[in-house]
């Protein structure tokens, strides 16, 4: 459990996708959603652009590699293309989370653009903190991020939701996607056991459910962790599908984001009629191809995992 390990996680941050251009992100999200991005400072330490989009409960991280500079997401992108990156994770105690995290688990832990090693002390100063853990250790990278209040009032980086007076918009009759909130995020692994004893036994996870997705042929294990909660779909592929490509070609990975909608029907129209494709259709389901989607798979529900704790 959380207290045992030391590690609280608060709330989800963002999920991180990577793209060659953030106009194009602009318009796709303004075409689909119907919502802005905001632009966000130039990252020195990462050498990339960013902007900050809002979709309902949920803000996405948008970074756009600097092309002369090398950088960890400049490599990534050169390889990979626009795809998801890493989650990122609020933590409310960035010093205790570096001391279980590294000391206690003995998960290397990396700073934000550098890549350099963080031992000890949490890289950044007295109003933010940021570091990453190393894929190798937690089965893909996830992001730990720490603000103050000051600097969530003040900073032209922070999260929109964190401002004060922000309140979600519920999506009225003539909103076509009917977003209602995040359901869930997919990763996916060849073998889950490290992403699973990273979730559950070090930042305080449960596990509410296991079995065969077969709509995207993996076998998935279901974690809440956070005490907002947020729910990640750990996949293994058992079967040909989207997973098993995405993990064929880019490896362990994050793989797609899963909104919860009003009505999947009409969301799926509204996709089709924008000219994006859908990679998988089911009663359930529908995901986006991600040839026809800017390489962004996007999930829509119109229900929650059995046992998932928002449904009780």
């Amino acid at each position: 459990m959380a207290g045992q390990t030391g590690v609280k996680i608060t709330k989800f941050f963002h999920p991180t996708f990577m793209v060659d251009d953030l106009e194009a992100a602009r318009r796709f999200y303004s075409k689909i959603f119907g919502v802005p991005s905001t632009t966000i400072p130039y990252s020195d330490q990462g050498a990339a652009y960013r902007t900050l989009t809002v979709v309902a409960d949920t803000c996405i991280e948008n970074i756009s590699p600097e092309q002369t500079h090398l950088s960890q997401f400049r490599m990534y992108h050169d390889i990979v293309g626009n795809h998801w990156f890493f989650p990122c994770f609020y933590v409310s105690d960035m010093q205790d989370a570096v001391y279980q995290l590294h000391h206690r688990h003995r998960i290397r832990l990396t700073a934000s653009g550098s890549g350099k090693p963080v031992i000890g002390t949490p890289p950044g100063n007295e109003q933010r903190t940021l570091l990453y853990t190393h894929p190798a250790d937690t089965g893909i990278m996830w992001e730990f991020w720490e603000g103050s209040d000051v600097w969530f009032q003040t900073s032209p980086l922070a999260d929109p939701r964190m401002k004060p007076g922000w309140k979600q918009i519920q999506p009225g009759p003539d909103d076509a996607m009917g977003v209602e909130y995040l359901a869930h995020q997919t990763v996916v692994l060849r073998d889950p056991a490290l992403a699973l004893k990273f979730l559950v036994d070090i930042c305080g996870g449960r596990l509410f459910a296991e079995g065969r997705n077969e709509a995207l042929g993996t076998n998935s294990h279901w974690v809440v962790v956070g005490e907002e909660p947020i729910v990640f779909e750990i996949a293994t592929p058992i079967a040909d599908g989207p997973c098993r490509k995405d993990l064929e070609r880019v490896g362990n990975t994050a793989h797609s984001i899963t909104f919860k909608v009003r009505d999947l029907g009409r969301a799926a129209e509204h996709l089709l009629a924008c000219g994006v494709g859908l990679e998988v259709q089911t009663a359930d389901l529908v995901v986006t191809d991600p040839s026809t989607a800017m390489g962004f798979r996007l999930g829509f529900t119109s229900v929650l995992e059995a046992n998932d704790p928002r449904r009780l």
